[in-house]
């Protein structure tokens, strides 16, 4: 196993932030990527992206750190 760990954006020095034990959220990404002369561009916006009321990616979202044990 190993642990998972999600930090909000941003955090500045006057941040008051909390950690919360969750679940991770196995919503699937709907991005695309679209091919450019360099390489691939991601397109999409990750806060639009589904999910599950307390899990990892509702906390992060929510301005907390989320702490995830992930099995494998």
């Amino acid at each position: 196993m190993f642990w998972n760990i999600n930090l909000p954006s941003p955090i500045t020095a006057s941040s008051k932030i909390s950690h919360l034990m969750c679940p991770i959220d196995k919503h699937p990404h709907s991005y695309r990527f679209s091919k450019k002369e360099t390489g691939y561009q991601y397109e999409g916006i990750i806060h639009d992206r589904p999910r599950s009321t307390g899990s990892d990616v509702d906390v992060c979202f929510s301005g907390h750190i989320s702490v995830t044990r992930m099995e494998i």
